[in-house]
């Protein structure tokens, strides 16, 4: 596949077609992290009654929008900085939908970091959590690691992810984390 034929903005109208809670086109700068932030905490408290619901909504979509952001940390990446976050508002559940471009020798390692966790149980997953908290391994966005297991231990659920081909240096990464409203 080659760059012409991806189209970033068709795949985000394609995913805003649901019951969409929220949805955010665009690049991710340090100020637009902190906007989208806001915003997301706003439309929130505005339309969920449930205090539990709105915490936990908001907690994975802090962590799952930091993880986008730390992607987005490469200067490679400078011409690629447009991501997606949507959110859906399911039966019983709520889908929180990212896209972003990374390079494409990256995703072997990605690939393995989420498999990892998805093999995990909830109570395997808090062990990993605290075990890296205590020896601080560092990650590829600089952080200990944490977010793709914090995001798994929040949902309660697997993660799912693909991966698209753009050309030989970059790809389309999209991860979906799904959580009971309950």
């Amino acid at each position: 596949m080659n760059v012409s034929t991806f189209d970033i903005k068709q795949r985000y109208a394609q995913l805003t077609k649901g019951s969409t809670v929220f949805s955010y086109l665009g690049s991710l700068s340090s100020a637009d992290l902190n906007t989208v932030l806001k915003s997301i905490e706003l439309l929130l408290t505005a339309n969920y009654s449930s205090k539990g619901l709105q915490k936990k909504l908001f907690n994975l979509l802090i962590e799952i929008t930091q993880n986008l952001y730390n992607y987005l940390k490469s200067p490679v990446l400078e011409d690629r900085n447009e991501v997606f976050i949507v959110v859906l508002e399911c039966e019983n559940t709520h889908k929180i939908i990212t896209g972003n471009f990374l390079l494409t020798r990256e995703i072997a390692s990605i690939r393995s970091r989420i498999e990892m966790v998805n093999a995990l149980n909830n109570e395997e997953l808090k062990e990993l959590y605290r075990g890296i908290l205590d020896v601080g391994i560092p990650s590829h966005g600089g952080g200990a690691g944490l977010g793709l297991i914090d995001l798994a231990r929040k949902s309660g659920r697997k993660l799912s992810y693909s991966f698209e081909e753009i050309d030989d240096k970059f790809s389309f990464f999209t991860l979906e984390v799904t959580f009971s409203n309950s």
